[in-house]
């Protein structure tokens, strides 16, 4: 799979072997900051977020995520005033989720 980092004109191209999924990964950039991972292939049906919960996802968490479908367990995530930690996975119709069996609280508002 092919994976392109779509910068304000400029279109960088970078070979990964993707056998898990089909199609070209567009990082969309928001002037130089990454807004999200987008499948250019309309049989991926998905998209992955470069922030999720006010965690900003790497490349390997991403590429990680895309090959097995699931991440190690990654903190800190926020939401409100409660940070934690999980694991995500990759759901049916290209959707991120917690896997709910790994999260846990680290702080309470």
């Amino acid at each position: 799979m092919k994976f392109s980092l779509l910068i304000p004109a400029l279109l960088l191209m970078a070979s990964l072997d993707m056998a898990a999924t089909q199609g070209t990964l567009i990082d969309k950039r928001d002037g130089q900051t990454l807004a999200a991972y987008v499948c250019m292939n309309p049989a991926c049906n998905y998209g992955i977020p470069k922030t999720f919960f006010k965690r900003d996802l790497s490349d390997e968490e991403v590429e990680t995520l895309l090959k097995n479908k699931s991440t190690p367990i990654l903190e800190p995530f926020k939401k409100n005033d409660t940070t934690f930690r999980a694991a995500l996975e990759l759901r049916e119709g290209g959707k991120i989720a917690f896997n709910k069996l790994t999260v846990e609280v680290i702080k309470k508002g």
